[in-house]
């Protein structure tokens, strides 16, 4: 059973909302943020547990744009599928592989990326090696969150890279996530890291995401789509770093 305090439960509201603000506007960095601020006043996997419905309950908004669903599906259905087979193999791996190297790998290429991507504004990637880029960039995501939970970035940077209208962009990266989300999600109930009080008050959780992702999404039609990926660069190169941080500490 999991008992938390008043000053838990409120920063925890403060830490999703602000995570799903932040989501709203460019797609990204909700587990970031939310998790940065949890685990200073609860244990790491409180914090985790915390999150599971907030998270899989946003990537599901964030791809249910109805007129992007489909477009989204047709481009990347490919990335999708495996995405989800490596995400079973990552986790068949888990127990086998030392995760603070990998943290310490993905977080300098993440950060790498991102950094090219805004220091050459023309970079990307030609819509012609979507064919090969999109499974590979699948398999990688999902061994990635079998192994270390962290399967958002390289889908993220790599569809930064095709240059991806916003709107399209968001969807794309919601649907993935939920993808991705769904088994993750399932796996920790099996563990038992959501007990029944902690899974509650994780749905309850959902509440302060939409009301930052409402606000987020308002700000986010107010943003050009040159603004808009300088902002979703920035979300990723401080993903890069906090995975780095991981690795070192």
């Amino acid at each position: 059973m999991t008992d938390l305090t008043l000053i838990q439960i409120l920063v925890g509201m403060a830490a999703f909302f602000f995570g799903g603000l932040v989501k709203g506007v460019i797609g990204v960095t909700l587990p970031l943020i939310a998790l940065s601020i949890l685990v200073t006043v609860v244990p790491v996997p409180t914090a985790v547990g915390l999150q599971a419905i907030p998270i899989l309950a946003a990537n599901l908004w964030q791809g249910a744009d109805p007129a992007q669903i489909r477009p989204t599906l047709k481009r990347f259905w490919s990335l999708l599928a495996a995405l989800v087979i490596g995400l079973v193999v990552g986790t068949g791996l888990l127990v086998e592989i030392e995760a603070r190297p990998l943290y310490a790998i993905v977080g300098t290429l993440i950060s790498a990326m991102a950094l090219i991507q805004a220091l050459s504004p023309d970079f990307s990637i030609a819509p012609r090696w979507e064919r090969w880029a999109s499974p590979a960039v699948g398999v990688v995501a999902g061994l990635l969150g079998g192994l270390v939970a962290s399967f958002g970035p390289p889908i993220a940077i790599y569809l930064a890279a095709l240059r991806l209208p916003k709107d399209l962009f968001i969807s794309s990266l919601g649907i993935a996530y939920f993808s991705a989300g769904l088994p993750l999600t399932l796996l920790l109930l099996a563990r038992g890291v959501l007990d029944a009080t902690l899974l509650w008050l994780s749905i309850v959780a959902c509440l302060p995401v939409f009301a930052g992702m409402f606000l987020g999404r308002r700000l986010r039609n107010r943003i050009d789509q040159a603004l808009f990926r300088n902002l979703v660069l920035v979300g990723l190169f401080l993903v890069g770093l906090n995975l780095i941080r991981r690795a070192i500490w």
